[in-house]
């Protein structure tokens, strides 16, 4: 029986930032490519950044990602160092919000340990990255459908009823994959009755690059410092109340944010119409099938509350990539089980981990009745007078610990 070769080497299905980052991670740099043929399904036009209100921190780990892949140097002037964090926990209702944890937002190195990037900058910056690349192609906007394997091969049908083959297929397609419930993969699930509210705003006085973080009765509302006099909101509200704020109009609108953020910032603007997304949090039993894996929130959906999100998604990008190139440079089928197993191995722990952390912080945060709020404040104040401790929590924090893959140490591949 003759062998017919695939028609490409890696099919990724989800064109968002998580699917771009994995193909440019794969490829190598424009000076030492790895000369992977890699296929880009998703439903959209990669050339179409649709208006988006959401910003993106991104770790020192993540940040030297990027610059490994010669990308961060388009982004430097529109990422905002993130100089502090304060976190405060009080009701609505009080109109003083004293400081419980305070953190000076470095790594060891004296450098920023998070930027705030805008979406739909970032997601430009990598989409216009992979023209460098020969290697990268896009499919027609559309789905895959399904898949087979066979071999040393998967196949994926797509919605036109065309099928494409590859060594290995990668589902970046978002929480609620629609790939891993194909592959049968179970997830174990949070459920939640909070939305997430987005916008981005513009103030007549300086954030000096501080982050707050208020932990309220309905949930966190984070103020993120964007380049010039502007802020990223990421307010978490209840379900009921969400509903009524979709009605506001700005003037409205901005005196609720005005009344959560207890900060004097001058005069508030908005520079968008804010987005409403449900919350939820998931995490995939298994992150790979045969020549099948799972990267970013397919793999795991976290709660935004410490906003890691996006930075675990690329944790998953270098480790997926530096087992595929290693294993191409050897000669060996980058497909296979020992590959993806090993991928496993080094992700799914350190996901699972943080997930449950972030679920079980929500959910502290969330109630309201006056002995839980006082064991939770002694427990902030405690911590922020522990320098140590506050040292160990921004160093997780920048993913720069435990056993790191290549490029979150800034070494290409």
């Amino acid at each position: 029986m003759s062998f017919q070769k695939p028609d490409t080497d890696i099919i990724i299905a989800g064109g968002g930032l998580v699917g771009l980052t994995l193909a440019l991670a794969l490829s190598g740099t424009k000076n030492r490519p790895t000369n992977l043929d890699i296929t880009l399904v998703d439903p959209t036009d990669p050339e179409i950044v649709k208006a988006d209100s959401r910003a993106f921190s991104i770790s020192a780990s993540s940040k030297n990602l990027l610059e490994a892949l010669d990308i961060w140097d388009t982004l430097a002037d529109n990422a905002q160092p993130v100089s502090e964090i304060e976190i405060t926990d009080t009701k609505l209702s009080e109109e003083i919000r004293p400081v419980l944890l305070h953190f000076d937002n470095e790594t060891e190195d004296g450098e920023p340990a998070a930027y705030i990037i805008e979406s739909g900058l970032l997601r430009s910056a990598l989409f216009q990255a992979t023209k460098n690349f020969t290697s990268i192609q896009f499919q027609p906007p559309g789905r895959i459908t399904g898949f087979e394997t066979s071999g040393q091969s998967i196949t994926a049908t797509l919605d036109n009823n065309k099928t494409l083959s590859g060594k290995l297929l990668v589902a970046c397609d978002g929480r609620a994959s629609a790939l891993r419930q194909k592959a049968g993969i179970k997830t174990v699930e949070w459920k939640s009755k909070q939305t997430g509210i987005t916008a981005t705003i513009s103030h007549s006085l300086p954030h000096n690059g501080r982050a707050i973080q208020h932990f309220l009765p309905a949930g966190p509302f984070a103020m993120l410092p964007l380049t010039g006099n502007r802020t990223s909101l990421v307010w978490t509200e209840k379900q009921n109340v969400a509903q009524e704020v979709m009605l506001y109009d700005d003037e409205r609108f901005l005196a609720e944010v005005q009344k959560r953020a207890n900060i004097d910032l001058g005069d508030l603007s908005l520079e968008n119409r804010p987005s409403f997304f449900p919350l939820s949090m998931n995490i995939a039993r298994d992150y790979v099938k045969e020549r099948f894996a799972l990267v970013g929130d397919s793999a795991h959906g976290m709660h935004w509350v410490a906003g890691q999100g996006l930075n675990f998604g690329f944790r998953d990008v270098a480790v997926l990539a530096e087992l595929v190139i290693k294993t191409q440079r050897l000669g060996l089928d980058i497909g296979n089980a020992n590959v993806l197993q090993d991928y496993q191995r080094w992700r799914r722990f350190d996901s699972f981990t943080f997930t449950a952390s972030m679920a079980a912080l929500n959910s502290l945060f969330s109630h309201d009745n006056f002995a839980t709020r006082a064991v939770r404040d002694i427990g902030l104040q405690a911590t922020n007078q522990i320098p140590a401790l506050k040292k160990f929590f921004i160093k997780e924090a920048t993913g720069l610990s435990g056993e790191l893959p290549r490029l979150l140490k800034g070494e290409r591949l």
